[in-house]
């Protein structure tokens, strides 16, 4: 299975030649058709110092200094480390960025001087796609600037998994939906002279309006002046070319006049600073051309759809039956306009085949691939170039490119590898690639597939370069034999790895089928019989295996010696049927697990050990990827905002009666635990090197049992021999080992098939390595048996430090309360709509009824389950059971229904049925109707239950074509995807008009789950969920309280929003906030400010001061919702940590 992931997901070319993904597609749909979803831990952290004897490589050297916003002065949210695919530190250079809303800021002080700024940031997506726009404020030495930076995300965000099946087409989802790719981008400007020591600061002004911007590196450059003609040149902009260097009028002729006639009297073609707007290739061939530097000269220009189109300079290509040679570009920007990859297209920066030439300080953005060169074609020299923010390969050797190199030249934020050998053999002999040098580069952050990789050929060397930061589908450095359509030329020759760094690399392919390690391997499409040298290679904070041999077919040779591994999982992964070769000198630290990770034979390992080996052993073999590598955080740079802690809690009292039996979950005996028993399936993991805090613990337990514990996407303990029907304690232990931040691992526990636990994060109960118990009273099942049931519940996987059963003194247990889930209460029925009905689509299915087989769609999956009856006492004129048994579903897709009356309100009835999962959190998602929000994170089963009928309905107008268009995507925490049973669409017998005042519209449990007449917590974009179910909460102050649940949980963030729909638009409402205070005891530490619609309805708010601590309070507002039939609240910092919200409730006023 993981070769088929690797061959379905390999590297995914440009240009003729058409690698395809089918297999992998097949993979993900067959694994969704079954409701698996896998994934796997990532570890967090920085990387600790080389060893002296290791040195790895610098990468190029840079003309700029490149500063990390993350380690600059701010009063922003530090971001990260963070390795989760999707997450917006994950796609940050080395896994953080700084996030500033309103008034915060990031600052800079520089090194040395400076006159000029790229920055890499990220700004949203707009609702639709398709980027917004939005500036953002400079400072110098605390001087506002004239010019602001002017940004955008229309170069920027693509989601879920690439769809290679159609080269003519855009190969990434560009709409919101599924998890986000390509998050940042890159912009520069020129400033004034600025001297070392001088601050820049970029700060949100009132003026800049992006939601949020998240900042990761700014690079400070000082630009030499602007390059003069070359004596005796061809100036573009002289007559008789005459080309606009204003970017207003087609320069393209113009230029290509001046190249033609440069090379027919063999003289250089002048590029004047200026803006060149150029809408085809320029072709070369025996010519020089430079510009002014690439601060000042500048191509670009937008594709028109068809190939060759779109700013581009080519040499003929061998494809053609004729190449160009004796050409020299330098010293000007390539600005593409491409905002997504068609594979059959020739939008690239530079291409064709280019013999004896050369490439030096060239600008590539915005374009598909930075550079693409098929051979045949000796001798090209590339230098002192930068590539970044492209959609595939930064650049590529292509079908026997020979005594070729790639030196001194900076890759970041690829779409593909940063820098590749490909060595194709269509039409031409099989060779390969050969004799060709990757040396003194920099390659950061691809978002798709691996920083370098070297693909068949012979002799070729990747030297002194410096790898950072894959993500999806790719690793650090790849050395690959695998077929993509056409074949590959085998290895042969000597392939060198040699005085390179490789950082950060956290590699996985889709549904966590497969790890990618810093140095990998692969013999995909037969043995890799040939000589590979590895030496003085330095390989830091690698998520999963520093280095490893995949494919299934034999790897001969592979030599290593001076190998130094700061951090990972395993130093080896062996995933072939035979590995040979040597290793000297390959020192490993901080791994998690020293035995090599190999679920192969033991024979397979055939590496001879020299000397200076240390910190890992082939000896043993593990089968599997244990949870994260715990490494401590960096401590940011202050002022930083506050976090929300907890009250310093009383410890948790002791159970109390007979001890039955103590495991040690993934640990041995220690003091009256039992080694490790009575588990299902699982990992074991153990950190002993800190001590465990245990305050919040009264009862005395080993720290033996705290440092370790059992992991796995999930796993069931059952404990047997007790007395049927008997009343026990159930005590479970936990300290969290790896993650150093709230959200990051979050998982469920149910009790003989009840639910306890649910979302539980032990990092935000407890904290970093500080013991928890959680008490809860049992019976023993009529088997006397216990059995607990660990399941993923939003993020990572669960684990567990240790298990106590306790019989009760007298047979009468007196644990702490019982916490259970509380039941979904039985709902009103949904009335049904007055009307006539106009469409009903069984979403998924066949005609049923009066529903339409499934139609009006633009892409996913069907699924049905008609094993049971589905439970419609919730709805009124129920659907036919067929309807609530099938379903559409996908990361997102799109329902548009034609042939309406424009103008006109309808009411949009959604039909669901939860068929798949049994818990809270594991399916959320959104709804919006012809571009407007309907459903916010929205949970089925949180809101109805397993296999229970739910409806929503919403009165729409038809768009000015006639159509409602239903969107569904992945709500904010990625869990699982969106789906719909049914869709009707009814003309009502008159206008819709507002229930009587006083009605409840919708009532919201913040950060709990459905208890009475509140929904489970829904609406909201983003933040934290916390509880205290310790004591009651004081509710004497307020009339019809809510349920004690609610006032017991909340959400919190340092800003959130709430997003209520389906209201009438301009119709007056009661909003109702509640809170209770769970963590603060003084006036003056929690202030916030809280915003309706736009208007601040309260300011420099303090819950505590107001009422108390763990004391309800309402508020409520009379609100007028917008032309959008919504209600939107917003919470923002006053002048003290976080605000926080325990229920929202919404009556027509």
């Amino acid at each position: 299975m993981q070769d088929v992931q690797r061959r379905a997901s390999a590297l995914l070319r440009c240009g003729r030649s058409r690698r395809l993904a089918l297999l992998l597609t097949t993979l993900a749909l067959v694994l969704g058709s079954l409701g698996l979803v896998l994934t796997l831990p990532h570890l967090t952290g920085t990387a600790r110092a080389s060893s002296a004897a290791v040195t790895g490589g610098a990468g190029a050297t840079l003309p700029y200094v490149e500063m990390e916003a993350h380690q600059a002065t701010t009063n922003g949210s530090i971001l990260g480390p963070d390795f989760t695919l999707g997450s917006l530190a994950s796609d940050a250079v080395d896994r953080q960025a700084v996030l500033l809303t309103s008034g915060q800021y990031v600052q800079f002080t520089l090194t040395q001087p400076a006159n000029a700024l790229n920055l890499r940031y990220s700004i949203p997506d707009s609702a639709s796609g398709g980027g917004i726009s939005a500036t953002l404020s400079i400072y110098i030495n605390g001087v506002k600037q004239p010019q602001e930076l002017q940004l955008t995300s229309k170069y920027s965000w693509l989601y879920g998994q690439p769809n290679f099946s159609n080269c003519n087409a855009n190969d990434w989802n560009d709409t919101p939906g599924g998890t986000a790719h390509h998050q940042f981008d890159e912009v520069h400007v020129l400033l004034p002279q600025m001297s070392a020591g001088t601050t820049v600061k970029l700060q949100v002004d009132p003026e800049n309006t992006a939601p949020w911007y998240a900042i990761d590196v700014a690079d400070f450059e000082q630009v030499p002046a602007p390059l003069t003609q070359p004596a005796g040149s061809l100036s573009v902009t002289a007559p008789p070319y005459n080309a606009d260097p204003t970017g207003k009028v087609d320069a393209t002729s113009a230029i290509q006049q001046a190249v033609s006639d440069a090379s027919a009297q063999g003289k250089t073609v002048w590029l004047p600073r200026g803006t060149y707007l150029v809408t085809s290739h320029i072709l070369v061939d025996n010519v020089t051309m430079t510009g002014a530097g690439p601060w000042y000269t500048v191509l670009t220009g937008a594709p028109v759809g068809s190939n060759g189109t779109g700013v581009g300079v080519y040499g003929y290509d061998a494809y053609d039956g004729r190449t160009s040679s004796n050409v020299t570009l330098s010293n000007f920007a390539i600005e593409g306009q491409i905002t997504n990859r068609v594979d059959c297209l020739q939008d690239n920066g530079i291409g064709g085949t280019l013999n004896n030439s050369t490439i030096s300080n060239i600008w590539i953005e915005h374009t598909k691939v930075g550079m693409w060169f098929d051979g045949p074609l000796s001798g090209l020299k590339i230098t002192g170039c930068r590539i970044d923010s492209v959609l595939a390969d930064g650049i590529n050797f292509h079908r026997n490119v020979t005594n070729s190199s790639v030196t001194q030249t900076i890759v970041r934020g690829t779409g593909d590898d940063g820098l590749a050998m490909w060595s194709a053999t269509d039409n031409v002999p099989a060779t390969g690639d050969s004799n060709n040098t990757f040396d003194h580069n920099t390659v950061q952050s691809p978002y798709l597939a691996n920083g370098i990789a070297i693909y068949g050929g012979n002799g070729n060397s990747v030297t002194n370069n410096l790898v950072t930061g894959s993500q999806y589908r790719g690793g650090g450095i790849m050395i690959d034999y695998e077929d993509f359509g056409n074949a590959t030329a085998p290895f042969a020759g000597t392939t060198t790895v040699s005085n390179d760094t490789i950082r950060q690399t956290a590699g996985i392919g889709d549904q966590g089928i497969q790890q990618f390690g810093a140095l990998m391997f692969w013999a995909d499409s037969g043995a890799m019989n040939a000589t590979f040298t590895v030496s003085n290679v330095e390989i830091d904070n690698s998520q999963y295996m520093a280095i490893s041999f995949d494919g299934g077919n034999p790897i001969s040779t592979v030599n290593m010696n001076g190998v130094n591994i700061n951090g990972a999982e395993f130093a080896f992964s062996n995933k072939v049927s035979q590995i040979t070769g040597s290793a000297s000198n390959v020192t490993a630290s901080g791994l998690t697990v020293a035995s090599i990770q190999s679920c192969e034979s033991a024979s397979s390992w055939n590496i001879t050990l020299g000397s200076g080996n240390s910190g890992w052993s082939p000896s043993s073999q593990v089968c599997g990827f244990p949870t994260g590598t715990p490494t401590p955080a960096p401590s940011p740079t202050a002022p930083l905002p506050t976090p929300t802690p907890s009250p310093t809690p009383s410890p948790q009292p002791a159970p109390t009666g007979t001890l039955v039996l103590a495991i040690n979950a993934g640990g041995s005996a220690a003091g009256n635990f039992v080694a490790d028993t009575d588990y299902d399936q699982g990992n074991q993991y153990s950190d002993s090197s800190t001590a465990i805090n245990t305050s919040r613990v009264a009862e005395t337990i080993p720290q033996a049992v705290w440092q370790s514990c059992r992991w796995n996407s999930s796993f069931t303990y059952t404990i047997g021999g007790l007395r049927a029907g008997s009343s026990y304690t159930v005590a479970l232990d936990w300290a969290e080992l790896t993650w150093t931040a709230a959200g990051q691992r979050l998982f469920n526990v149910a009790i003989n098939g009840t639910t306890v636990l649910s979302r539980f994060d032990v990092y935000a109960t407890a904290g970093y390595k500080t013991a928890l118990q959680k008490q809860f009273t049992v019976t023993a099942t009529s088997s006397g048996q216990i059995v607990i049931a660990f399941t993923q519940g939003g993020a990572d996987n669960p684990f567990i430090s240790g298990i106590e059963i306790w019989q009760s003194a007298g047979g009468t247990a007196t644990p702490t309360p019982t916490v259970t889930v509380t039941p979904t209460s039985t709902p009103t029925p949904t009335p049904a709509p007055s009307g006539t009905l106009v469409l009903a689509i069984n979403a998924g299915g066949g005609a049923a009824g009066n529903f339409v087989a499934d139609t009006d769609y633009n892409q996913g999956n069907q699924y049905s389950d008609t094993s049971t009856a589905i439970n419609t006492s919730g709805v009124s004129n129920p659907a036919p059971q067929a309807v609530w048994q099938s379903c559409r579903w996908n990361s997102s897709f799109t329902y548009t229904i034609p042939g309406l009356t424009a103008g006109t309100i309808y009411v949009v009835k959604l039909d669901w049925a939860e068929l798949s999962f049994q818990a809270p959190g594991q399916r959320v998602f959104n709804v919006t109707i012809n571009g407007s929000p309907a459903l916010i994170n929205f949970d089925v089963y949180a809101t109805a239950g397993y296999k229970t009928a739910l409806q929503r309905q919403f009165n729409v107008a038809a768009n000015s074509s006639g159509q409602i268009v239903i969107a569904f995507t992945q709500g904010t925490a990625k869990a699982d995807n969106p789906f719909i049973s049914g869709i009707e669409i009814w003309k009502p017998a008159s206008s819709p008009t507002p229930p009587p005042v006083g009605t409840l519209i919708t009532a919201i449990n913040a950060g709990g789950t459905t208890t009475g007449n509140f929904m489970a917590d829904t609406g909201y974009n983003q933040g934290n969920q916390y509880s205290d179910t310790s004591t009651a909460i004081n509710t004497s102050g307020v009339s019809n309280p809510a349920p004690q649940a609610v006032w017991q949980s909340c959400r919190w963030n340092s800003s959130f929003t709430y997003t209520l729909t389906g209201l009438f638009a301009g119709a007056r409402y009661t909003v109702k906030l509640d809170w209770a205070e769970l963590t603060f005891q003084a006036p003056g530490q929690r202030v916030f400010n809280v915003a309706i619609n736009g208007t601040t309805v309260l300011s420099n708010f303090d819950v505590y001061a107001t009422a108390g601590y763990k004391t309800a309070l309402q508020k409520q507002f009379t609100v007028t919702a917008t032309s959008s039939g919504q209600i939107v609240i917003a919470f923002t910092q006053g002048s003290a940590d976080n605000p926080f919200v325990n229920g929202i409730e919404v009556y027509q006023a």
